[in-house]
C-alpha cells in the first residue's frame, strides 16, 4: 500500500506524518494534485472542498472528520451532513 499526499502545506505534513509508505507531493499545481487523487483507490481527508472532490474522484473508502460540522455551531444550522457526505465515508 502506497499513500500519496497532497496538501498545501507539505512542511507541516511531512513534520507529523511519519512512514515508509508515503510520497508527497510537491511542486505540482493544485489541478494536477486532483488529477493525483483522481487516480487514488482512496482518501483521507479533513473538511474543505478540495479534499471533497478528491474524495469524490476517488470513489473508494474515504475517512472524514467526524461531527462536523460541530453540533451547535452556525454552520450546523445552515448544512446538512447527509447532503454534503456519502453515507458510506467514515467519520474518526
Amino acid at each position: 500500500m502506497l499513500f500519496v499526499v497532497l496538501s498545501d502545506d507539505q512542511a507541516w505534513c511531512r513534520r507529523h506524518i511519519n512512514a515508509t509508505d508515503i510520497v508527497y507531493s510537491v511542486g505540482h499545481s493544485p489541478i494536477v494534485d486532483m488529477a493525483i487523487a483522481s487516480l487514488c483507490d482512496h482518501a483521507i481527508i479533513t473538511v474543505g472542498t478540495y479534499g471533497w472532490w478528491a474524495a469524490w474522484f476517488a470513489n473508494g473508502i474515504t475517512v472524514t472528520q467526524e461531527n462536523y460540522p460541530p453540533h451547535g455551531s452556525i454552520l450546523s444550522q445552515d448544512m446538512n451532513r447527509a447532503d454534503h457526505y456519502k453515507p458510506d465515508w467514515i467519520g474518526l
